[in-house]
């Protein structure tokens, strides 16, 4: 048990309980490893370090490129690790290897669906699948992603607002509704957890929300939520 927090400039914290520890180099991103127990963090000059069970680094995967890793997403199924670092790298850990390269700018989130994987970047919404990429909400500022396993649904948070998709390939692509859901609150995380989705703001606090686009709970300043 426990939790990995992740910070812009002091490292990562352990926190299994009433004590803590922390790594001092500059990690940004994590991911979880189930089938190897460990944990996969991106840092400030692109790389990738594997740190075991018992917080000592196991191995690092060195990347050419100099920038910090914003994104970073893991299939533990397939073992592959996918992250974003001037380009998008798809790297397969039981390979040892790079397996593709994709020239995406400003990828905020990565996220799997199936066997599509989407990714919300500062200019729109690409969904990927080996050679095929499908470019959705041009020019729109995206910050997040969720899935709805249950019903197939890609929630996407954006500078906007809401919106939601199913995530096909298709020669035709899917038309999305300009007026996205919580128009205007500035969203800046999503997560899905027991049935609902907790929905981060810039302006407008937590929103929790069901499958159904119905509001449960909005706890803001007022409520007692840190601004």
């Amino acid at each position: 048990g426990g939790y990995l927090a992740g910070t812009l400039n002091e490292g990562f914290f352990y926190i299994p309980s009433l004590s803590s520890e922390l790594r001092t180099e500059d990690y940004l991103n994590l991911a979880y490893n189930e089938q190897k127990n460990t944990v996969l963090v991106g840092d400030l000059n692109g790389n990738i370090s594997m740190i075991d069970d018992d917080f000592k680094l196991e191995k690092q995967i060195y990347s050419s490129f100099s920038r910090e890793v914003q994104s970073l997403y893991f299939d533990d199924k397939s073992q592959v690790l996918s992250y974003y670092n001037n380009k998008l790298h798809k790297f397969g850990l039981d390979q040892g290897k790079l397996i593709k390269t994709y020239t995406i700018n400003s990828a905020k989130a990565i996220l799997k669906t199936n066997d599509i994987y989407a990714v919300a970047t500062s200019f729109g919404l690409f969904l990927l699948k080996d050679d095929s990429i499908q470019h959705y909400l041009k020019g729109t500022r995206l910050t997040s992603l969720a899935w709805d396993l249950k019903n197939q649904i890609l929630w996407i948070g954006s500078q906007n607002g809401l919106y939601r998709i199913k995530p096909e390939l298709k020669q035709k692509q899917i038309p999305l509704k300009s007026e996205p859901f919580l128009n205007k609150t500035g969203i800046t995380e999503l997560a899905y957890a027991h049935g609902q989705f907790y929905v981060g703001t810039a302006f407008d606090g937590l929103y929790v929300i069901d499958n159904d686009l119905n509001i449960v709970d909005h706890l803001t300043v007022k409520n007692g939520l840190l601004s």
